[in-house]
């Protein structure tokens, strides 16, 4: 049964956890460098095989019979599953209970033999340590338990932070480096992608591999201009991109610098005299210059003769790229705070003068009345009223839309078509979901708003921490409390977007819920 659930996992799993080869950044993680050192090492043995037992679990839920867990998650939880494996009835006939029952016997094996690591400082015992932990935080989302996960995320970054400097040269570095250990540059650059999509999902995680990669670049770009404040920075991302996986790194670089800067200066939102720093000023104008020259990269090599003849998953590829720039411009000009006349003009960051400021503000301007529809409106603000943000929600809205299409076609393209269409998707990285929660949330028109309500519904999909079904319920749920005037906006934490945090809102939701019932 180990055997069996093992090759599971390579065969099934490792296909499934990424929309497609060129759109992940974990590079050959799951296909090369977990397997490998499942075959040296016990512990990371058996954490695949556990992960392999939870993917099949998740694959044979029913979407119909998805279960609203305490923290919002949904059973055997759903996501863009442009590789979602069919159901294989070949592999056995094990119930519901027997699988989960294995899966944690296999987990508590790979835990024990873990011990036998931890007191060691040796490379090797953190590599194996690191690569279990990735197993655990997928085995959690796959089983929707966000917060288990969330703690092994945490503890595998602060295990990175005994890591030397130089290793974490992998995440800045332009392409793939060639250095010594290219195992530890795959793993950093999982947790890296894992943690920047924490960052927006819950409150209180600090990007650390983000934090250090950034000032990682603002040295060297000093450094190479002579300590000129980095005009660099931006000239280094205006040549034309390589290949698609050039894209894509340019495109999570970017996503990283970006989220990473917004942590540091989340103290000083709407703080003038912090921003009246020409220093600070200069970082946040090189990051929208920045945002602005990435997607004309990325536009630039869409139409060039190298991307001519792409298959549908590299094109879906460069379209999510493209989704997530959409949201970091956003992200970029809001993290001042300020009002948009504010902004230094000297970088011609005149495109995005009316991006709206109030995106990470306080979460009471996110919800509002919820319609007859059942969407959630934002509340008005004075900065909420530029075009500009508005129209780029609208852009996100059909770029998302264009990817779940894109989406629906791969997978009628497949000959398991047939067989396909019960079973859950699952990705590890954040997709079309956030962004779409974004728009279903501050979007001032209703029509976007409940457009993106509505991909949410049909989204049984999960992109890691995100889930599809369980976002759309919670866009309701929280509507219908604001509408009630019931909705403490107060007591619940914020994510790094200002947005509130996904697992908070469900816990108070749910002790909402158990105090009407007392009542």
């Amino acid at each position: 049964m180990e055997r069996r659930f093992f090759h599971h996992f390579r065969s099934a799993a490792a296909g499934g956890f990424q929309a497609s080869s060129a759109s992940t950044a974990a590079g050959p993680f799951w296909t090369r460098v977990a397997p490998e050192m499942a075959r040296r090492d016990g512990a990371v043995k058996h954490a695949l095989i556990a992960l392999g037992a939870a993917y099949r679990l998740f694959q044979q839920s029913s979407v119909d019979e998805y279960s609203l867990s305490a923290e919002g998650g949904t059973g055997a939880a759903p996501s863009i599953a442009i590789e979602s494996p069919p159901r294989d009835n070949k592999i056995g006939t094990e119930s519901p209970e027997e699988l989960e029952l294995f899966t944690i016997q296999q987990y508590n094996h790979s835990i024990a033999l873990l011990q036998t690591h931890s007191s060691s400082t040796s490379l090797d015992s953190i590599r194996v340590t690191l690569v279990c932990c990735l197993a655990f935080i997928f085995l959690e989302m796959l089983r929707s338990k966000e917060t288990a996960a969330l703690t092994h995320l945490t503890n595998g970054l602060r295990i990175l932070e005994s890591v030397p400097r130089e290793a974490f040269d992998s995440v800045t570095a332009t392409s793939h480096t060639t250095g010594s250990d290219p195992h530890m540059d795959d793993i950093i650059r999982m947790f890296c992608r894992l943690e920047c999509s924490a960052t927006l999902f819950a409150a209180n995680i600090r990007p650390s591999i983000a934090l250090r990669s950034y000032h990682q670049t603002l040295s060297s770009s000093s450094s190479s201009s002579g300590g000129g404040g980095g005009d660099n920075q931006t000239a280094s991302w205006l040549p034309p991109a390589r290949s698609i996986t050039d894209v894509h790194e340019r495109c999570n670089r970017h996503a990283c610098n970006v989220i990473a800067r917004i942590y540091e200066t989340r103290e000083h939102y709407a703080d003038a005299t912090f921003w009246s720093d020409p220093h600070q000023r200069r970082q946040q104008e090189i990051l929208c210059a920045r945002s602005r020259s990435i997607r004309e990269v990325v536009r630039a090599f869409a139409a060039s003769e190298a991307a001519m003849g792409l298959e549908a998953t590299d094109e879906y590829s460069l379209d999510l790229d493209l989704l997530h720039l959409l949201c970091m411009d956003m992200f970029a000009q809001a993290m001042t705070g300020l009002p948009c006349d504010d902004q230094d003009s000297s970088n011609d960051l005149s495109e995005y003068a009316n991006i709206d400021p109030s995106l990470r503000s306080h979460p009471r301007h996110r919800y509002g009345p919820a319609g007859g529809s059942g969407n959630v409106a934002s509340h008005r603000s004075t900065a909420g009223s530029g075009s500009r943000s508005q129209a780029t929600l609208k852009e996100i809205l059909g770029v998302a839309s264009r990817l779940m299409e894109t989406a629906a076609s791969i997978r009628r393209g497949r000959q398991r078509q047939d067989r396909d269409q019960g079973v859950a998707g699952f990705t590890h990285e954040a997709g079309v979901l956030p962004p779409l929660y974004l728009v279903a949330t501050i979007a001032e028109d209703s029509a976007v708003r409940q457009a993106a309500l509505d991909l949410l519904k049909g989204a049984k999909v999960r992109e890691g921490f995100w889930d599809g079904p369980s976002l759309y319920r919670l866009v309701l749920c929280v509507g219908d409390k604001v509408a009630q005037g019931r909705w403490p906006f107060h007591v619940v934490p914020s994510s790094l977007t200002g947005l509130g945090a996904i697992p908070d809102m469900w816990r108070l939701l749910e002790r909402m819920d158990l105090d009407e019932d007392v009542r």
